[in-house]
């Protein structure tokens, strides 16, 4: 799908600019033409690079470098939960598919951090490399009571670009669906979390007013 922006760009680069100038010499007015339509299709074919770029931003998953999807059920009728299973559309690409021999795996949770259920796919297919696909499903236990969740989703094998998630939840008691689109992040990872622990803690050695450490060093020599 085309972005304003892409749009706007093809409506700049096909149709040319109104003339505003006024009546001068044939060859001034020429000259002024083009130099004002070349503008117009260097700016149009700026903003639909700009608009193309925004259509689509991946994600590189690996085994080391899983991805969260947070999603919110919209809850449309005549879907209630809880939801018994989920399962998940995950595109691909645009630079670098699943290829194969590469696999994911998708774990599920509720708003609440519990862990709900996991499934996992593999591309088995020689020379096949997939754009998108419909390849897991999770059945929960216990059951998603809460129109939050997220689920992780970490590469088996291999590494690729991840565009977009949709999360679709299956209704517990007649099987209707609700679908709704994930929020892609990166989970941090160990380094990560090492370095914020360690600014943490230097955040609560600082907030310590330096008169207790006095008063602990005189208590020490008494």
């Amino acid at each position: 799908m085309f972005t304003t922006s892409a749009l706007l760009a093809f409506r700049l680069v096909l149709h040319s600019p109104p003339d505003f100038s006024l009546p001068s010499s044939p060859a001034r007015s020429l000259e002024r033409e083009y130099t004002l339509s070349a503008i117009i299709r260097i700016l149009g074919l700026s903003l639909l690079l700009v608009g193309l770029s925004d259509v689509s931003h991946a994600t590189v998953v690996t085994f080391t470098h899983p991805i969260r999807i947070d999603f919110t059920l919209p809850l449309d009728p005549p879907f209630t939960l809880p939801a018994r299973a989920l399962s998940e559309l995950v595109e691909f690409g645009p630079t670098d598919r699943l290829n194969p021999g590469e696999g994911y795996q998708v774990s599920a949770f509720d708003a609440f951090g519990n862990f709900l259920g996991a499934a996992s796919f593999t591309n088995l297919t020689p020379g096949s490399n997939i754009a998108g696909c419909n390849c897991t499903d999770e059945f929960l236990n216990p059951l998603l009571t809460t129109a939050n969740g997220h689920l992780i989703l970490t590469a088996l094998s291999g590494s690729f670009d991840v565009t977009r998630v949709l999360v679709i939840a299956v209704n517990f008691i007649n099987g209707q669906e609700d679908i709704a689109v994930g929020r892609i992040s990166a989970v941090p990872g160990p380094t990560t979390l090492t370095l914020l622990g360690l600014g943490l803690a230097g955040l609560t050695v600082w907030s310590i007013p330096a008169g207790n450490f006095r008063r602990r060093k005189r208590s020490a020599h008494h």
